[in-house]
């Protein structure tokens, strides 16, 4: 990729959720918002319904967790029809913001997805946002609702892809108090992702230099913060750099992920959404790190010097001890995956767009054999 575009109106800062919501839906021109939540809006939800305009009547649509499918968008267009809402506010983790950005498209996006092969890409660009779309995150995982793709699955259980800036929110508040009554052994999985986000960022094939700044910042602050961040009395700073991470992952996703990326997404699939992306990413970031070698090892030393570690360092078998001090699975044993179920995933992945900007081409046998060593 050769765009460098970044055009989110953002706020970072504690209180900012409180300090500027009301300003950033007057702008918008918002008066009757749809939340939706997910499973990690937790207790920032009453933080949010009083940061909210006194007297503004805003609807409350929850989605649960796993991943997005072509069934939770059209219960969610459904409700900001019925609703009459004029604008959507997603709160949460990725569920909740990527949901938000494809409502946003109005009622017929579902329709648009149905009519699309599996495995398509749909570039943004030819459909008109309806709605005016704000993301509140209450994780550092899925880049912040910042990443340049949504994938979404079909009925068919296949993923499609919808890309392009018309998918970014027009604003973003990021407030880390949002965060503190999230127990620490919940916040290793979102932490992996940010983490593994900004690895893959940095080996996409996509030329952008100010995302890989971003990416090997993002990889510093995750690997310094995110052991203090899984420990009882986690403290306020670690929650803030982790975000800052996830927030530079999402951004650094301009550029392009890679294979790793489209492999979790077909696993989540395979699994509904069980365990948690960043378990995922915990198990297979080794083998891909072996993997990717032959093409991506001169970029390595600069990892392995953002996360603290001599330039020569075995980069795949530090990660899986970083991991694993985090109380994430080295492994996807528990997973009980078959093998027709390894191969279908497998070819699910060869066929994910994020699979193009990974530094080696990966085919639906080299992802099988991946999935094999980290079984």
């Amino acid at each position: 990729m050769s765009l460098i575009s970044y055009l989110t109106r953002i706020h970072f800062a504690d209180g900012v959720v409180e300090d500027a919501l009301a300003e950033e839906l007057a702008r918008l021109g918002v008066s009757r918002p749809l939340i939706l939540t997910d499973d990690a809006a937790a207790e920032a939800v009453e933080q949010l319904a009083d940061s909210l305009p006194c007297g503004m009547a805003a609807a409350w649509h929850p989605l649960g967790a796993g991943p997005l499918d072509v069934a939770i968008i059209e219960g969610a267009c459904r409700v900001l029809a019925e609703t009459g809402a004029d604008g959507l506010i997603g709160l949460g983790g990725p569920t909740a913001l990527d949901a938000a950005r494809v409502v946003g498209f109005g009622d017929g996006i579902a329709r648009a997805f149905d009519s699309l092969p599996a495995a398509a890409i749909r570039p943004a660009r030819h459909l008109a946002p309806r709605f005016p779309v704000l993301a509140v995150p209450t994780t550092p995982a899925g880049g912040l609702g910042l990443t340049p793709g949504v994938w979404i699955a079909g009925r068919d259980g296949q993923g499609r892809t919808l890309t392009g800036n018309r998918l970014l929110p027009a604003c973003l508040l990021i407030d880390p108090t949002l965060g503190e009554g999230v127990p620490p052994g919940l916040r290793a999985g979102p932490g992996m992702d940010a983490l593994a986000l900004c690895i893959e960022a940095y080996l996409a094939t996509g030329w952008n230099p100010p995302a890989d700044g971003m990416a090997l910042d993002g990889i510093r602050r995750a690997a310094a913060h995110l052991p203090a961040a899984v420990k009882p009395g986690c403290g306020h700073e670690s929650r803030r750099e982790l975000l800052a991470a996830g927030l530079e992952a999402g951004l650094a996703a301009q550029k392009g992920l890679g294979a790793l990326h489209a492999l979790v997404r077909a696993l989540e699939i395979a699994t509904r959404g069980t365990p948690c992306r960043g378990s995922l990413h915990a198990a297979l970031l080794p083998p891909f790190l072996d993997f990717n070698a032959p093409a991506a090892a001169p970029r390595y030393p600069a990892i392995a010097a953002a996360m603290g570690l001599p330039a020569d360092a075995d980069l795949a078998a530090a990660m899986a001890g970083f991991a694993a001090s985090l109380g994430l699975p080295k492994r996807l044993d528990a997973l009980g995956l078959d093998r027709p179920t390894l191969a279908r995933v497998a070819r699910a992945a060869e066929a994910e767009a994020a699979s193009r900007t990974n530094p080696r081409l990966a085919s639906a046998e080299d992802f099988r054999r991946i999935l094999e060593a980290a079984a």
